[in-house]
């Protein structure tokens, strides 16, 4: 997401999966502390499954170029989530906590990146598309008082 952001942020989610997949790793991506340029994204990415035969949950920290990330937590309940499932995450500090349904599942500390904006992200890992599956609503907090309403993102189109 565009603009300035305060350092403890809080990203919530509410998926849409009609559970069409059962093979590859559709995910759904919640970030933290984001920042990409050029050939280059640094910040954190809470990452789950949408798929039911292939479960997880992981906390990564990515690191600058392609495919260069570090786990910094993959103990969570595993799983997958379906449609009004809410996954949520906060980096308040050096500290991120993992949220299923209002219920911690996973938390992790890092100190890399202490700035940086939160976003979402999708990978379909698999021969689907993207439009089978993501997100019906999504909100992003920085515990600011900012009340700028956000501008809306150009380019997307809703099928």
């Amino acid at each position: 997401m565009a603009g300035s952001w305060g350092p403890d942020q809080t990203v919530a989610a509410t998926v849409y999966n009609p559970q069409t997949y059962t093979s590859g790793y559709p995910e759904i991506e919640l970030r933290l502390h984001t920042s990409i340029s050029a050939h280059s994204i640094t910040g954190y990415e809470i990452c789950m499954s949408v798929n039911p035969n292939n479960h997880y949950l992981q906390i990564v920290r990515w690191n600058g170029s392609l495919a260069n990330f570090t786990y910094l937590s993959t103990s969570g309940p595993g799983g997958y989530v379906v449609t009004g499932d809410v996954l949520k995450a906060t980096m308040i500090g050096n500290v991120i906590k993992v949220y299923i349904n209002d219920v911690q599942v996973m938390q992790a500390t890092d100190n890399t990146y202490l700035t940086g904006s939160p976003g979402i992200g999708f990978d379909y890992g698999c021969n689907g598309g993207y439009s089978q599956f993501g997100f019906s609503s999504f909100t992003a907090t920085d515990g600011t008082s900012d009340t700028t309403p956000p501008t809306a993102p150009s380019g997307l189109s809703v099928q």
